[in-house]
């Protein structure tokens, strides 16, 4: 043995757990630190049906063992298939699913998306409505955008007068308005980018939060021209919009001209309505 241990010139040691092992150490004195320092290591298993052989069953014949490890085998990929549930498993993700144990490569980077997150109706104190994803007059949640319809027009995303399928639910904003809504959707390649909602009374809000793909405000830096301080406190809008369009237009980095048309619920970028539009 001491012969063979001479010949040896590279020797490399894999450990799980424990103290580092060092040149010359000792297996005992590793082993002691396992105790304080232990590892999971993951460990293949069997299948069920290894167990099912003639030497166990001796009453069946090969045949019969065969035929019952196939059923056994389809009843495991049954409820396998039944229990699998895909979907973006990153939580730092804004298209993390908590149901799902299989990630399917799903997941969004936070800027490539404006996840939808309810919706609140201003246009008066009396008319206000509920944000019906929590009924509350708050965001607190992220919802999937399926589209929208009313009694007169179809629906963009499927054509008719419905939602994409049975994991939106179809919320009725006004009498003939009816947006779709999930919670629960891994796949949004085909659904629209939401980009607010607007009323006669209400510019779009969503506008406001928006940034580029430099995690920037799309106002930052370009001229951006809407009603004064002075205009919004006039029409009593400041119990309403909550906060001064003028006042956060400069915070965001805009360089701010007073419209010289009539008060209107639109904010202009470079000349181009940025908040009176919904895609």
């Amino acid at each position: 043995m001491d012969a063979i241990k001479k010949t040896i010139t590279r020797k490399v040691v894999n450990s799980k757990g424990g103290k580092v092992c060092l040149s010359g150490g000792s297996m005992e004195t590793w082993q002691a630190s396992i105790e304080t320092k232990p590892v999971i290591v993951r460990r293949a298993i069997e299948n069920i049906t290894f167990f099912i052989q003639s030497d166990k069953i001796p009453e069946l014949s090969e045949i019969a063992l065969a035929r019952v490890r196939e059923k056994i085998n389809e009843a495991i990929e049954t409820y396998i298939q039944m229990n699998v549930h895909n979907g973006c498993m990153n939580r730092t993700s804004p298209s993390f699913n908590w149901v799902a144990n299989v990630d399917d490569d799903s997941c969004a980077p936070p800027e490539q998306n404006s996840q939808f997150g309810g919706f609140i109706r201003t246009c008066t104190e009396d008319k206000r409505l509920k944000q019906p994803s929590n009924g509350i007059l708050q965001i607190g949640n992220r919802y999937v955008y399926g589209g929208s319809f009313t009694s007169v027009r179809v629906n963009p995303v499927t054509g008719t007068k419905n939602c994409p399928d049975e994991l939106f639910s179809a919320v009725h904003v006004t009498d003939d308005l009816v947006v779709c809504l999930a919670d629960q959707v891994t796949n949004t390649d085909d659904l629209p980018h939401y980009g607010g909602i607007y009323s006669c009374d209400q510019g779009n809000i969503a506008g406001v939060g928006v940034k580029d793909v430099d995690v920037k405000s799309i106002f930052a830096d370009r001229r951006a021209t809407s009603f004064s301080n002075e205009e919004e406190a006039q029409i009593k809008t400041t119990g309403v919009i909550p906060f001064l369009v003028e006042t956060r237009l400069r915070e965001l980095g805009a360089k701010f001209e007073k419209n010289n048309k009539a008060f209107g619920s639109y904010v202009a970028v470079d000349g181009q309505h940025e908040s009176n539009k919904a895609h």
